[in-house]
C-alpha cells in the first residue's frame, strides 16, 4: 500500500526534528521489536510490542499490551489490556518520566482527513496599499498643474480623497494585526496554562495510584518501614504469598492505615468524578480485604504512655465532627513513629487531655508492664549465628530527658544520639545511611523477630534465614551458596567477615561504600546493612571455583540478561535453568 493512503500520522512531540511517522495499516504496532511499525529496538523503557493503534468501524483505538502503560494527554494512563478511543490532537507518551524529561517519548496522533479540513478553511485577508502607489499618485499631482486647469484640479482632489481612504484602510488593517497578536498570545496563555494543569492532575493521579491494580487507591495502607502504599484488597492477595513489600521487596514488619492518602483520594475524586472507580470494583476489594484490626494493631500503646491521654473524653470540645473512631485507633507507636523524638511533657501535635510521659528502662520508678517485653532467652553458645545483647550503657534519665523511638519494637529509650556524634564511647542508635533510629546496639532490642537492628557493619548478625534470598533475590542461587556454606562449615557471621576483608583490600566493592564514613565500623541498621551484604555475597558467590560446586549447577547456561534478569525473582524454573551470576550480554 502506497503511502499517499495514509490515513493518519504521528508527529514526535519530544523529538521535533524527525518527520511525521505515516500510518498506512489498519493495524499500526509501536514497540522494541523490529518488526514493529514504529521500533525503538535497544530501549529498555519500552517493551517488546507496547501498544497498537488500530482502526475499526467504530472508530480508532489504542490498545495497551506493555508492562509500564502508555500516558495519554499527560492525565490518562492505558495499562495493560486496556484501550482508549483516540480523538485527532491526542498526545501519546510510549515513555514519560517527570524527572528525566530527555528519556520521554512521546508523540501527537493525527488524522489525515482532520488535516485536510484545516487546510482548506478559507481565510479573510486584508488588501494593502504599498508605499510606491501612494508615491505614484502624489508624484501625478503637481501644484503647477491643478492651478491652471480645473478639470486636473478636481481629478487630483479626488486622487487625493482615494489615497486618504486607503491610507485609513491601510490603519485599520494595521489595528485588525494588532488585535489579532494580542489574541493569539492570550490563546498561547490560556493554553500553556491548561497544560501545566493537565500535567498536575496527570502527576496527583500516578501518585495515587496502587502499582497492584494499576487503579487509583481504594482503603489504603502503607507498609513499614519502607512507607510504600496499596489498596487493602490488593494487599491481602499479595500478603498471602510473600511478607516483603510488593514495590521493593523490603520485609514487611507492620502495617498502617494511611488516612492522609485516603483523604487525598476522596479530594482528588470529588475534582474528577470520572475517574472514580466503579462500585462493582469496589466491593470486590473490600471482599478480599483479609486485614484486620490485630495486624494494624498489634502491640497496643508503646510503653510508658498514659492510654488515658490517647483516649476521647466527654469533655466539652466544642465542633467535634468525629465519625466514631477514636484516637487509639491510630496506634500510639504508629503516631509517635512519624516523628521519633518524644518530649516528656507535651505531645509534637499539641497539648493532650492528661500528661504525656514517656518512660524507659532508664527512667527512675520504671515498672515493666506486664506482656510488654518477652523474657530475653540466654545466648546459645554453639549457634554462631546467635542473637547477642550488649549490656547497656550507665546511665539515669532526667526529668527533662528527650526520648526516640525504636523503629524495631516501638519502644522508646533515651536520645542520647549527640552524644555519639561528639565522639564518646556511646554505641549508635541511629543508622548513618538512613538516619533512622534503633535500640539493639544501645541496650538489646527485645523484638522477638528481630537479630539486632542496630551495630556497626562488621558486627551485624543477619542470621541464616538472610541466606533465603541473599544472591539476587534469586532463591536457587541462594541455596547455591547456603549448600557451599554448610559444606566448609561456615556460618553467616563467618562469611560476612570474609567479605568485609576483601572490601578493606579492594578486592570488593559494594553499594553505598563512599558513605560508609568509618569503614567497617559505620553504624548500620539491619535493611541498610543487608543491602551492602547482599552485595558482597554475589562478589564472594561469583569467585566460587567451579570445581567446588555441583555439576548441576556449573553446566547450565548463561542468562542473557545475567544478574540483571528480573524473571529469576519471580519464576524459580527459570532462575533453576540458566545461570545469573554473569554480566547481562544483551539490551534488546
Amino acid at each position: 500500500m502506497s503511502e499517499k493512503n495514509f490515513w493518519a500520522q504521528l508527529v514526535s512531540v519530544t523529538d521535533v526534528d524527525s518527520s511525521p511517522v505515516l500510518i498506512v495499516n489498519d493495524q499500526f504496532v509501536i514497540g522494541r521489536n523490529e518488526d514493529c511499525d514504529l521500533s525503538f529496538s535497544g530501549n529498555k523503557l519500552v517493551s517488546g510490542k507496547h501498544c497498537i493503534i488500530e482502526r475499526a468501524d467504530d472508530g480508532i483505538w489504542l490498545s495497551d499490551t506493555s508492562t509500564n502503560g502508555t500516558l495519554l494527554n499527560m492525565k490518562i494512563k492505558v495499562s495493560k489490556g486496556n484501550r482508549y478511543k483516540l480523538q485527532h490532537g491526542d498526545e501519546i507518551y510510549i515513555v514519560y518520566k517527570k524527572n528525566a524529561q530527555h528519556e520521554n517519548i512521546g508523540y501527537l496522533y493525527q488524522e489525515k482527513n482532520a488535516l485536510e479540513e484545516e487546510m482548506t478553511q478559507d481565510y479573510e485577508v486584508d488588501a494593502t496599499l504599498s508605499d510606491d502607489i501612494v508615491n505614484q499618485l502624489n508624484e501625478s499631482t503637481t501644484s503647477g498643474d491643478s492651478d491652471k486647469n480645473p478639470c486636473v484640479k478636481r481629478k487630483n482632489a479626488q486622487g487625493q480623497n482615494d489615497v486618504h481612504k486607503k491610507k485609513q484602510k491601510i490603519d485599520c488593517s494595521e489595528e485588525k494585526k494588532q488585535v489579532e497578536k494580542t489574541e493569539l498570545k492570550e490563546d498561547k496563555v490560556k493554553a500553556s496554562t491548561s497544560k501545566a494543569t493537565a500535567s498536575d492532575d496527570g502527576d496527583m493521579l500516578m501518585t495515587l495510584t496502587c502499582i497492584i491494580c494499576q487503579d487509583i487507591l481504594h482503603d489504603c495502607i502503607s507498609l513499614q518501614p519502607c512507607m510504600h502504599s496499596f489498596c487493602s484488597g490488593c494487599y491481602s492477595e499479595w500478603m498471602e504469598k510473600s511478607d516483603q513489600c510488593p514495590s521493593c521487596r523490603m520485609k514487611v514488619d507492620r502495617i498502617n492505615k494511611n488516612h492522609l492518602v485516603n483523604n487525598l483520594v476522596d479530594a482528588y475524586l470529588k475534582a474528577h468524578p470520572d475517574q472514580k472507580r466503579p462500585e462493582a470494583d469496589l466491593k470486590e476489594l473490600d471482599d478480599k480485604n483479609k486485614i484486620t484490626r490485630d495486624m494494624l494493631y498489634p502491640d497496643g500503646p508503646p510503653t510508658g504512655i498514659d492510654e488515658g491521654s490517647y483516649s476521647n473524653s466527654n469533655g466539652d470540645d466544642d465542633g467535634d465532627d468525629s465519625d466514631g473512631d477514636t484516637i487509639p485507633d491510630n496506634d500510639g507507636a504508629g503516631v509517635v513513629g512519624l516523628f521519633p523524638v518524644i518530649n516528656p511533657y507535651n505531645n509534637i501535635f499539641g497539648n493532650f487531655r492528661g500528661t504525656f510521659i514517656p518512660r524507659c528502662k532508664q527512667c527512675p520508678n520504671y515498672v515493666v508492664p506486664p506482656g510488654i517485653i518477652p523474657q530475653r532467652p540466654p545466648p546459645d553458645p554453639n549457634d554462631e549465628d546467635a542473637k547477642v545483647f550488649p549490656t547497656a550503657p550507665g546511665y539515669i534519665c532526667g526529668a527533662s530527658q528527650n526520648h526516640v523511638l525504636c523503629l524495631c519494637c516501638m519502644q522508646p529509650m533515651p536520645d542520647r544520639r549527640t552524644e555519639y556524634i561528639d565522639g564518646g564511647t556511646l554505641p549508635p542508635q541511629s543508622c548513618a545511611l538512613c538516619y533512622r533510629s534503633f535500640c539493639h546496639a544501645y541496650w538489646g532490642c527485645d523484638s522477638l523477630r528481630c537479630n539486632g537492628c542496630m551495630g556497626k557493619l562488621k558486627d551485624l548478625n543477619f542470621g541464616k534465614r538472610c541466606l533465603t534470598s541473599i544472591i539476587l533475590d534469586n532463591g536457587y542461587e541462594s541455596k547455591v551458596l547456603k549448600d557451599y556454606l554448610t559444606s566448609k562449615d561456615m556460618s553467616v557471621k563467618t562469611l560476612l567477615g570474609e567479605c568485609l576483608a576483601k572490601v578493606v583490600t579492594g578486592e570488593y566493592a559494594c553499594v553505598n561504600q563512599e558513605k560508609l564514613t568509618f569503614g567497617i565500623n559505620t553504624p548500620l541498621c539491619y535493611a541498610c546493612g543487608f543491602t551492602i551484604f547482599k552485595d558482597l555475597a554475589y562478589c564472594y558467590r561469583k569467585n566460587i571455583p567451579q570445581k567446588d560446586l555441583p555439576q548441576e549447577v556449573t553446566r547450565r547456561p548463561d542468562c542473557y540478561w545475567g544478574k540483571n534478569c528480573r524473571t529469576q525473582r519471580n519464576k524459580p524454573e527459570h532462575a533453576e535453568r540458566f545461570n545469573h551470576i554473569c554480566e547481562q550480554i544483551r539490551t534488546a
